[in-house]
């Protein structure tokens, strides 16, 4: 079994934006037109299941860990991914990742 890595992101963070669906999806449960070209996410969706890992505790989740196991849809492979949330002071990001 070969198992491969994906490079660091540049930047290597990531911003989680916290969207009202009551304002950017549509009846369909997608998200609306304006919004797919304001975030060039193309028009098709796809379905990505999603199970979380952590201890009966959530002690990796208490640590700002985040351990998930997605599955795509069509896709005869899962990703494993982690990844590790740092508390930002005073709106200073330089901080948080030093």
């Amino acid at each position: 079994m070969n198992i491969y890595a994906e490079s660091n992101m540049i930047p290597n963070y990531e911003v989680k934006l916290l969207l009202d669906p009551d304002i950017v999806v549509n009846s369909d449960d997608n998200l609306k037109k304006i919004y797919r070209d304001i975030f060039n996410t193309g028009k098709s969706y796809n379905e990505i299941a999603v199970e979380y890992l952590d201890t009966y505790n959530k002690e990796f989740n208490n640590e700002g860990w985040v351990n998930r196991i997605r599955i795509k849809e069509n896709k005869d492979k899962f990703e494993l991914t982690y990844k590790k949330r740092y508390k930002i002071f005073n709106q200073n990001i330089n901080d948080a990742l030093g």
